[in-house]
């Protein structure tokens, strides 16, 4: 809501405008027509600079320019010729570079014209009305769609296309591409319908009165029961448990928990044991003691027909067509946005978030970055260093401060595109990580048996040893950067490698500032 603040009626700008006065020293606020024409200019700059454009005209400057640049490469290039401190090998590599140098003037070409029709493309979806703040989270989300959309990685691609010829293609990669294909055979998910999960609701979970009217016997209700079976499903409708690190000891795990009656018989179906010494977090007891306060009132019908609904709901985007159409609908209403994402891409990231190893190993045998990895290797060494150097300048800082801080710096770890081992052909760990998923051609199927994978997964991790050289928190194909502070490493997922935020070629400052992007969001929270 903070950051929202300046979009808000005029009492919450004056709040913010007060902070903003006493923090910054500024005296006065920018007039209305200036702060939504900065804003617009920022969110539709294209079009804003369009309209710019047309009111100066800019082609004599544009091949003035042109001219200038021309004779500043030349001269240089002379100047390269000329020198006697230069080898002739370093001479022609800087005179090629300056030679590719391109140039990009004013603004994009086709602004010039008349053709507005790569420009209306550009902007589809940004379709506004008289209404302020509904065009303001409209815009979030557009923006934020676009920014992932620029750096997207061609995922649906990989999963489609023909196995390497140079390796031996992996059983977990194999299961990856094959759960895709169910996704995207949308005639075969019209021709199953809702038998499979149907039969499931009815033979696992007791059925669903609604549907069933006075055919279901409510002798046959067990909420235990229920709430297991739901559990193993990796549906928590009232209490959630998930097993995580330890925040007051990074090198252990303990049970997130927020409720006490079940969890023994939970983790059995999971082939755990929990033990008395086994920490347990219970994070809203007094929120729990009202929820079960609420259950206890209920018939059994009506707890029977919330959970069902709740379970259906989480699997309409995995249903045929015409239930997808009800949420989109809701979607689009409640969300703002006004299109769907085709169904190759909506499969691709459903198949990358359950099975994101084997996909980032089709990624990375795409995209060579061995390159990028050492480079960063050494960007990371060079902030690390000049760090430690201001630390050591630094008047503020005591010499304990000063040791305490060098320690921490010197002891972050650095964790590059993705894990050692999927650069090679050795594909024994990954499919080792991935030997109980197994998908056929049927989609539901799939859907069911990863919901059921994920929550034994979840549970086991509980007597897994901490491993703090795996990926745990982020997945090589995430367009983004995390910081930990539990393990004191910071995360450079291998999506990142690319422009604008990367390039092995590009000149150092800019990699620094694309990187620095990132990580500044992760220090800071911002």
């Amino acid at each position: 809501m903070a950051n929202r603040a300046w979009n808000m009626p005029n009492r919450f700008r004056n709040i913010v405008q007060q902070f903003t006065r006493i923090f910054h020293g500024t005296s006065t606020e920018e007039s209305r027509t200036i702060t939504c024409a900065n804003y617009v200019n920022t969110i539709m700059n294209l079009p804003v600079s369009k309209l710019y454009i047309d009111e100066h005209s800019h082609k004599d400057v544009r091949k003035e320019t042109t001219e200038m640049i021309n004779n500043i490469r030349n001269i240089f290039i002379t100047m390269v010729n000329q020198s006697t401190w230069m080898d002739s090998t370093s001479k022609i590599i800087a005179i090629k570079k300056a030679q590719a140098i391109t140039a990009k003037l004013g603004y994009p070409d086709y602004l010039e014209g008349d053709d507005m029709t790569k420009l209306d493309k550009a902007y589809a979806e940004y379709s506004f009305n008289l209404s302020y703040m509904p065009n303001v989270l409209s815009a979030i989300q557009l923006h934020s769609k676009a920014n992932l959309q620029m750096l997207r990685y061609p995922i649906d691609n990989l999963l489609s296309s023909s196995p390497s010829n140079r390796t031996k293609e992996s059983k977990a990669i194999t299961n990856a591409r094959r759960l895709y294909s169910s996704c995207i055979d949308e005639n075969t998910i019209e021709t199953e319908d809702v038998d499979v999960i149907m039969s499931m609701v009815s033979k696992d979970l007791g059925g669903w009165p609604v549907l069933q009217g006075s055919d279901w016997d409510e002798s046959t209700f067990d909420f235990d029961r229920l709430m297991l079976k739901l559990s193993q499903y990796n549906n928590y409708i009232f209490y959630t448990v998930n097993t995580g690190v330890d925040e007051t000891n990074s090198s252990i795990r303990n049970i997130h928990f927020d409720s006490s009656n079940y969890i023994r018989r939970l983790c059995l179906l999971a082939n755990v044991s929990v033990m008395d010494t086994d920490i347990v977090i219970v994070t809203a007891p007094k929120l729990l003691h009202g929820i079960s306060s609420i259950i206890d009132r209920q018939s059994p019908r009506t707890i029977q027909n919330d959970m069902r609904w709740h379970f259906m709901m989480n699997r309409a985007w995995n249903m045929p067509n015409r239930f997808r159409n009800i949420v989109q609908q809701f979607t689009r209403i409640f969300h703002g946005t006004s299109t769907e994402e085709s169904r190759t891409i909506t499969c691709a990231n459903y198949v990358n978030t359950i099975m994101n190893l084997p996909v980032s190993k089709l990624y990375i045998d795409e995209h060579s970055y061995k390159d990028a990895r050492k480079e960063t290797t050494k960007m990371i060494n060079n902030i690390r260093n000049i760090f430690i150097t201001m630390i050591n300048q630094s008047t503020w800082m005591d010499s304990t401060s000063k040791i305490i801080a060098i320690k921490k710096a010197q002891a972050i770890t650095a964790k590059l595109g993705y894990p050692d081992y999927l650069e090679g052909d050795d594909m024994t760990k990954l499919d080792k990580d991935y030997a109980e998923y197994n998908f056929n051609l049927s989609y539901m199927p799939n859907v069911l048996s990863v919901l059921q994978l994920n929550s034994k997964a979840n549970l086991q991790r509980l007597r897994y040893p901490i491993d703090n050289k795996g990926w745990n928190f982020i997945t090589p194909t995430s367009v983004n950067a995390v910081h930990i502070f539990l393990w004191n490493e910071i995360l450079f997922p291998a999506a990142i490698f690319q422009t604008p935020l990367f390039d092995k070629d590009a000149p150092k400052y800019l990699n620094y500032g694309g990187k620095d992007k990132f990580n500044e969001k992760k220090e800071t929270g911002k």
